[in-house]
């Protein structure tokens, strides 16, 4: 495992954290072996893409009970392991499809952001592709999130909806989705091709068991949509 081999114990030491839904475990875990991560997340950005700092910044939302603290500190830990690991000498192949109202929500959720995920874009192996305007795109080739992260002994595809988080290591629906994935991608314009509009306000976070997703009520272009079934 990367983690292992790299002798960085520390870095993957949140994944001891008590408390944790077994999912979301299994989810980070194949993060930190994974030797691609490719994400489709019309709605919101990738977990992975969020700012270490987001997850300390608004201490009104953190709860008070210890279990809601240990989650926010485990997402804080989760993205800059995955990064930080990836930029010191275990290249991952990380591929992110987003949309411009989920990078115009990052902006809006703390400033910082789009710095932080233009770094990230510059990593060897990382992409950034974007969709300007989820509307002119054919419904029928869109779904909601899904992550394929693949390791040398597991992928799992990861698909995001109201209700939680559907995992799997079908490999059809694997196959399928990652075909999905190729073509969404190749749809999409690369980041450095985009403006992503920059705003001042903060909008509060709401959280689920794999990342905050910033809600922004009458953000301009924001769709849900629905994920697909696993």
């Amino acid at each position: 495992m990367i983690g292992e081999a790299s002798g960085d114990a520390a870095r993957w030491a949140y994944l001891e954290t008590p408390g944790i839904s077994p999912d979301l475990l299994r989810i980070a875990q194949a993060e930190r072996d994974a030797d691609e991560i490719l994400s489709w997340s019309p709605n919101s950005i990738d977990p992975l893409l969020w700012q270490p700092m987001f997850y300390t910044s608004y201490p009104d939302y953190r709860g008070s009970t210890a279990d809601r603290v240990a989650k926010f500190d485990f997402e804080k830990h989760r993205g800059r392991a995955v990064i930080e690991s990836s930029r010191e000498g275990h290249p991952r192949a990380l591929r992110f499809v987003t949309s411009l109202a989920a990078l115009q929500q990052a902006n809006m959720a703390g400033a910082g952001h789009g710095e932080h995920i233009a770094g990230i874009s510059e990593l060897p192996g990382a992409s950034i592709h974007v969709f300007e305007d989820l509307s002119k795109v054919w419904p029928g080739q869109l779904v909601g999130g899904f992550r394929i992260i693949g390791g040398e002994n597991d992928t799992l595809a990861v698909a995001e909806h109201a209700l939680g988080v559907e995992i799997t290591d079908d490999p059809d629906k694997i196959e399928e989705l990652t075909d999905r994935f190729h073509h969404l991608n190749s749809m999409a314009k690369p980041l450095g091709e985009i403006t992503v509009p920059k705003s001042v306000e903060q909008v509060p976070p709401s959280y689920t068991d794999h990342g905050p997703h910033p809600t922004a009520p009458g953000a301009p272009g924001r769709a849900v949509i629905n994920a697909p079934s696993l």
